[in-house]
């Protein structure tokens, strides 16, 4: 059954490098806050049979494993938002962290509510007003929901997607956390 990770969880992501890409060292640490580990043993983690993965170009691998959402922070560094870049993805870049969006979302702003999708990229114009502003908050609800609120008052919510990764947060340093499809809130977290 769960049980509760407690302090911080060491995360890694990929770097590209000449010939494709290749695992980087271990990060400092990122507070995971109240987020329920699922494997509750390594023997555990080995058996199950879906759990994430990066498949590097040389075949090297890098596994995950699945955590539940909680209702709480996700220990992401705070800050000014430095740019937003927008494509088939919505991405707002804060400091050192990029959150990418890659699904519908809300965006609450000076009185008035956006359902936006960044596959609309002509509807995304009320997201530009984020810039430039701070990200006081960053959190997820316990179905795996991102929330997102900001210095001038502004909210993103950012829900599950049943059948693709709504949202991931990689950053700082070499961390990676995926919304995984579904709405049990789980997160995929490379470690």
């Amino acid at each position: 059954m769960a049980s509760a990770v407690s302090g911080s969880v060491r995360l890694v992501r990929t770097q590209a490098g000449r010939r494709g890409y290749h695992r980087s060292v271990p990060c400092r640490s990122i507070s995971t806050g109240s987020i329920r580990d699922l494997a509750t043993a390594d023997a555990v983690h080995e058996t199950l049979d879906n759990m994430p993965c990066i498949i590097y170009s040389d075949g090297s691998r890098s596994e995950g494993r699945i955590v539940l959402a909680g209702e709480g922070k996700l220990g992401l560094t705070l800050g000014n938002v430095n740019f937003i870049r927008i494509n088939h993805q919505t991405r707002l870049q804060v400091g050192e962290a990029e959150i990418v969006i890659e699904s519908p979302f809300t965006l609450r702003a000076e009185g008035s509510e956006y359902a936006l999708d960044p596959g609309e990229r002509g509807g995304l114009g009320p997201l530009l007003a984020l810039w430039p502003d701070e990200l006081t908050m960053a959190s997820t609800g316990s179905d795996g929901t991102l929330h997102l609120t900001f210095g001038k008052g502004a909210t993103i919510a950012v829900p599950p997607d049943p059948h693709y990764e709504a949202w991931q947060i990689v950053g700082p340093e070499t961390a990676l956390i995926v919304c995984m499809p579904g709405t049990e809130g789980q997160l995929a977290v490379w470690t």
